[in-house]
């Protein structure tokens, strides 16, 4: 499950800017339960990357959440279900998800028992749903940020992948070197200005390096 922060803001007093995406969810009763955890406390941005069955619109234990689980958006990657992100949270249990959180500023771990220490899906989401909830201040207002989306990232990490291996620091193109980037840039916090600064400042470097090669 990841939590994102969209950088366009349709109201400031709600949460339509928070947008839960799920990834690869198998079991359709999970997709229904999530979208009726978003529905209990106020949330209604559900994005999809790859489900694994599409029937998960019908699902019976979305209750009261029918119309939220209707418009769910579908994306093919998290890349392209984050874009528009300014703050992305990941959370999981499962393993060999590494690349997937690899697109998110930050990772948090429900404290669970060591013996059973793997959630329910809606569970989790309606449990990080409720602490965002009872954060938000009694106005309602939820503080507008200036952190650089997640497709400027994204774009700064492929253009820093370039100069890298432009240069001879990386010899070969692969998804651990990529993953590493990823993660590097996102935990600079960068602001949407900085974040076109930098990608700005290493492709000039990057046209350097080829003009006098």
């Amino acid at each position: 499950m990841l939590i994102g922060d969209e950088l366009k803001v349709k109201s400031l007093t709600s949460f339509d800017r928070v947008a839960v995406v799920l990834v690869s969810t198998r079991n359709p009763l999970n997709i229904g339960a999530v979208a009726r955890a978003m529905s209990n406390f106020g949330f209604s941005q559900l994005r999809l990357v790859n489900p694994y069955n599409p029937a998960f619109r019908e699902a019976k234990s979305a209750v009261g959440a029918s119309d939220l689980l209707a418009e769910a958006r579908e994306y093919s990657s998290v890349a392209a279900a984050v874009a528009d992100c300014a703050l992305v949270v990941g959370t999981t249990a499962g393993r060999n998800r590494q690349l997937d959180l690899s697109h998110c500023d930050w990772v948090i771990q429900i404290p669970t028992a060591a013996k059973n220490p793997s959630m329910n899906l809606g569970q989790a989401v309606a449990l990080c749903l409720y602490e965002l909830a009872r954060s938000v201040k009694p106005s309602g207002k939820i503080v507008s940020r200036t952190r650089a989306r997640s497709s400027d990232l994204d774009r700064l990490t492929a253009t820093l992948l370039d100069a890298l291996e432009t240069s001879g620091y990386l010899t070969t193109s692969n998804t651990r070197s990529e993953e590493r980037v990823r993660l590097f840039v996102r935990g600079l916090g960068l602001s949407a200005k900085d974040s076109q600064t930098l990608t700005g400042m290493v492709r000039h470097m990057l046209w350097k390096m080829r003009q006098s090669g």
